[in-house]
């Protein structure tokens, strides 16, 4: 059983922050202290009724190899239609894309809530959430209508490509390149660990954001970058991915 304690909830959101006024910025038309009360009791009812129940059996039965493909406990699957269903997924994203535009502070407190009851499940939109901002705030056009779009309806998932053996959490130490080809797209080579929710059954696709340095000739440094992968590609199509650049000093 879990206690969401709505009263402290409320005091941090309306009383400590000043959430309800956002409601007065045209993006947050449609999320008055009304509307906002309803996302938290709906994040609380779901949670409840579809996340907390098979919270328990997740900690005992990891996920396992069938078929040569990776199967979840059926439970998660259902519960994250449901919160697909409510639309949880698009929270926080511009309607151009089939966001709700959601203000990010109501988003995260819904978010806490799913946690709560079910930090296992509560990964994958999590990760999803992110790997889709990072497409919205620095992909192109193109690759927000393949990769961006069916990520806030919930079809595709994402992950993060980060972390490596010899890295740890220092990734100014990550190893994996990416070279450029002449059609734009990068061949990445390296490998990766610990990347949560990196394969199952439970969406249509995954998206794989792969952290990778790039040689740069003109300053004499790495650049990092962040290259798209779709799980449905093949080994081959993987290697040369569509990429998303940020700077970063290595």
């Amino acid at each position: 059983m879990i206690s969401v304690d709505r009263a402290e909830l409320a005091f941090q959101l309306f009383e400590a922050l000043p959430t309800a006024s956002l409601a007065t910025l045209p993006r947050f038309a449609d999320y008055d202290r009304t509307a906002m009360d309803e996302v938290l009791d709906t994040a609380e009812r779901i949670a409840r009724e579809h996340f907390l129940p098979h919270a328990a059996a997740l900690d005992l039965d990891a996920p396992c190899f069938e078929g040569g493909k990776v199967a979840l406990d059926y439970r998660v699957g259902a519960a994250l239609a449901v919160y697909r269903e409510a639309g949880f997924f698009s929270a926080g994203f511009d309607r151009e894309w089939g966001g709700t535009q959601m203000p990010g502070t109501l988003r995260t407190a819904a978010s806490f809530i799913f946690s709560m009851a079910n930090a296992s499940t509560a990964t994958y939109p999590l990760l999803t959430f992110d790997a889709a901002s990072l497409i919205a705030a620095f992909g192109t056009e193109e690759q927000k209508e393949r990769f961006l779009r069916p990520m806030v309806a919930g079809r595709f998932f994402g992950t993060l490509c980060l972390t490596e053996s010899q890295a740890g959490s220092s990734l100014g130490d990550i190893v994996t390149r990416a070279g450029q080809n002449e059609d734009g797209s990068y061949s990445i080579s390296g490998n990766k660990m610990w990347v949560a929710g990196g394969d199952h059954d439970i969406c249509e696709n995954i998206v794989h954001l792969v952290l990778a340095k790039v040689p740069d000739s003109l300053r004499g440094r790495l650049e990092h970058r962040c290259s798209s992968c779709r799980n449905s590609l093949s080994e081959k199509s993987m290697r040369r991915a569509n990429a998303m650049a940020w700077r970063w000093q290595a």
